[in-house]
């Protein structure tokens, strides 16, 4: 049995679909777990091998696979769970390569997309974790962008115009139905993600309300109801 240094075994509370608490071996088994889909589009093996087959899209939404691979890494310590996922996304990273402008070619982007919010989410996890100052992404401007086309088919009552500020914000209107908004939603770019990757709630969630607050709060329940992480 590896020798465990009980500094690599503490909690990070109740982040992620398993829904148990994690010590910090589980937040790499996690993310090796959740790339099982570009695993098997790309050919790439799995550095845990799992007897669950990864789903349609990206992560691992009912956490089943995150549990099977934190039960065979229990017994690793930090520095070799973490050796492993970095092998995988070395392996991932490999392969990756500019796509050509097709439909499976833009699902694949979004599924980097995914990968590269969901390290960032748990990077923050144990940041907080350790009082540290959370990383912010360097493209944050594609991570946004993911958010906003897996946000667009959600139905919503009415137009909103999304003003995200700071580093790769804009603005956009949610859905995009031809129709004036009926309320602005403000928020820092930093602040909307964390909504989306379920780090914020509808209660915390820093944001600025101009016109319809219904309207408004349905845009901002569409994007929490989108987190899985």
């Amino acid at each position: 049995m590896p020798d465990r240094d009980p500094s690599t075994h503490r909690v990070i509370g109740d982040a992620g679909a398993v829904g148990g608490h994690w010590d910090l071996p589980g937040v790499p088994a996690h993310l090796i777990a959740t790339d099982g889909v570009l695993c098997a589009t790309l050919g790439v093996p799995e550095a845990v091998p799992s007897g669950i087959a990864a789903g349609a899209g990206p992560g691992d939404p009912d956490g089943r696979r995150t549990a099977e691979v934190l039960a065979r890494l229990r017994e690793h310590t930090l520095a070799q769970a973490r050796a492993i996922w970095n092998e995988q996304a070395v392996g991932l990273l490999r392969v990756a390569r500019p796509a050509p402008a097709a439909p499976e070619a833009a699902e694949l982007a979004d599924a980097y997309a995914d990968r590269a919010f969901e390290t960032w989410i748990h990077t923050g996890d144990l940041a907080r974790l350790f009082g540290l100052r959370a990383v912010r992404p360097t493209r944050l401007d594609q991570l946004i962008a993911y958010g906003l086309r897996a946000l667009g088919p959600l139905p919503a009552d009415a137009p909103v115009s999304l003003v995200l500020t700071g580093s790769g914000g804009g603005r956009w209107v949610l859905p995009d139905a031809g129709h004036a908004p009926l309320a602005t939603v403000t928020a820092e770019a930093v602040e909307f993600r964390l909504l989306f990757g379920g780090r914020r709630t509808l209660a915390s969630v820093r944001v600025d309300i101009s016109g319809s607050a219904p309207a408004a709060r349905a845009a901002l329940a569409a994007a929490a109801s989108l987190a899985r992480l």
